[in-house]
């Protein structure tokens, strides 16, 4: 089995471009169409989304002049299987 991994890197796109508060990219989303609350802004940038929608990332890309690279990074890992004791 192979397990996809991901790692979300807003916080730190933000903090290169200066921006240090969550709220501050409230506006920004805005000016794109993407009315989100400060608590959704806030949880999208200081935590690892499970969900986040293609047209967000598509904002956030432009808001920072980004690649979708820039702001997801995945990893592929192989899960050992799990060995019973009995052979077949």
């Amino acid at each position: 089995m192979r397990l996809i991994e991901y790692d979300w890197h807003l916080s730190e796109i933000m903090a290169r471009q200066g921006i240090r508060n969550s709220t501050d990219l409230v506006p920004l989303l805005a000016e794109r169409g993407i009315n989100l609350s400060r608590t959704q802004v806030y949880r999208l940038s200081h935590q690892k989304p499970e969900r986040v929608s293609l047209v967000v990332v598509g904002a956030l890309c432009d808001i920072f002049s980004c690649d979708i690279g820039d702001l997801l990074t995945f990893t592929v890992a192989a899960k050992p299987i799990a060995r019973t004791g009995t052979t077949a």
